[in-house]
């Protein structure tokens, strides 16, 4: 499968604590909720707040410009992320719907020294510990017209760089700190329950994964010593040779499907936390959990014949390529371009 993919989202905005579909906010017309901000750690922080904005689109681009010049340090909050930023590119642009251009994720922590290849001239801790590689990766917003409660997010997963989460956390904090702290803004990926219509109109099925609870002493004692984290998970993967086809039966799995809501929680008496097929149609990739019976989509982007620098792609062939699958994303023509053209 392609190195890089996009992978997209829906962005949601409701008032804190749980929410049904009547409290999600119109994301065409924020101008009729009250937005003032009331966390003191914004009002300290030295950032503008923002209040005049009419659509999350407008509230995108603020926020796009406060982190052209800012940079969001995820490793100060996040122990998980530690050692991560992100910033946004001034190479951005926008219209009434869309914003697009490149973030930078970066990765500091590591001394390194620099060296010309040509030249051979060497520069001793040429990357010291406080210097961040970014790696420039593709976003989108669209926001549909007319009573939205839902936006689309897609953003770009190259190799192991994936922005998913550092995003959404700067995402969220400066929205509570610079706009609002009663709110809370959800972006998860996007979903369909309609799994074995995709399956039989896919071009092909390429994975099957089987994940469980599992430790690598269950193999060998020795790993026992070797590990000292007790809860780990496992994977069994079953692909074509060659990168063929697997020839999927859908009438005879939709046919064990229905025979039981649970019939893949429990398979031979063993027990899976998630049963995964994976099918491509028209160079996209979906996920179809056959656990959770849900499908998770994302489309592999062939850069070899449009990257630039290394592994940097043309910021106007990917956002072209972006446009076409955001059709794909919300299930009809959106009438958008590329705004790098």
């Amino acid at each position: 499968m392609a190195a890089t993919k996009l992978i997209p989202y829906k962005v949601q905005i409701h008032p804190n604590g749980e929410a049904s579909k009547d409290d999600l906010w119109d994301l065409t017309d924020l101008q009729q909720y009250d937005t003032t901000v009331q966390s003191q750690l914004g009002a300290s922080s030295g950032a503008p707040s923002v209040s005049d904005v009419e659509t999350f689109s407008d509230l995108f681009q603020s926020f796009c410009q406060y982190y052209e010049t800012n940079l969001a340090d995820l490793g100060e909050e996040v122990e998980r992320l530690s050692n991560v930023t992100l910033a946004l590119s001034t190479d951005w642009e926008s219209s009434d719907q869309v914003v697009e251009g490149n973030l930078y994720l970066g990765n500091y922590g590591v001394v390194r020294n620099l060296v010309d290849r040509q030249s051979g001239e060497r520069r001793e801790r040429g990357r010291d510990i406080d210097d961040a590689e970014e790696k420039p990766l593709y976003f989108m917003t669209y926001t549909p017209s007319g009573n939205a409660t839902e936006a689309y997010l897609l953003l770009e997963r190259s190799r192991r760089y994936g922005a998913k989460e550092p995003f959404y956390i700067t995402l969220r904090r400066w929205i509570r700190e610079n706009y609002s702290d009663e709110i809370n803004v959800k972006i998860d990926p996007v979903r369909t329950e309609d799994i074995f219509p995709k399956m039989r109109e896919a071009d092909r099925t390429v994975r099957l994964r089987l994940e469980k609870d599992g430790s690598p002493d269950q193999l060998h004692s020795d790993f026992d010593s070797v590990f000292n984290q007790e809860e780990m998970k496992q994977a069994i993967e079953f692909r074509p040779e060659g990168g063929d086809d697997m020839n999927l039966v859908v009438d005879e799995l939709e046919a064990w499907y229905n025979d039981s809501e649970t019939a893949f929680e429990t398979i031979d008496g063993v027990s899976y936390n998630n049963v995964k097929i994976t099918i491509e149609k028209n160079n996209s990739d979906e996920t179809i959990s056959l656990t959770k019976g849900e499908a998770e989509l994302r489309k592999n982007i062939d850069l070899s014949d449009i990257a630039e620098e290394g592994d940097i792609p043309v910021l106007s062939e990917i956002s072209s390529r972006a446009h076409g699958f955001l059709t794909t994303v919300t299930g009809g023509r959106t009438g958008t371009s590329s705004l790098f053209r």
